[in-house]
């Protein structure tokens, strides 16, 4: 029913400036950082549910590409 996906951003400031930024556009995924993950490995945390919609999953992904991800 739900999977998580991760995005290895690796910046601590930066993976929280995209999630800012996806947040900003509607879309809420986790901005893993030390201690959570290594530090310098920090990841954006992408929950998946069969709840969305196909068109759900085209908007993440270009809202994600738009972000230079």
């Amino acid at each position: 029913e739900v999977h998580i996906l991760s995005i290895t951003i690796g910046n601590e400031q930066k993976s929280l400036a995209l999630a800012r930024r996806l947040f900003e556009k509607g879309i809420f995924v986790f901005p893993a950082r030390y201690p959570t993950v290594p530090l310098g490995q920090a990841i954006l945390r992408i929950s998946l549910s069969s709840l969305l919609e196909e068109e759900d999953v085209f908007r993440l992904i270009n809202e994600i590409s738009a972000c230079g991800i």
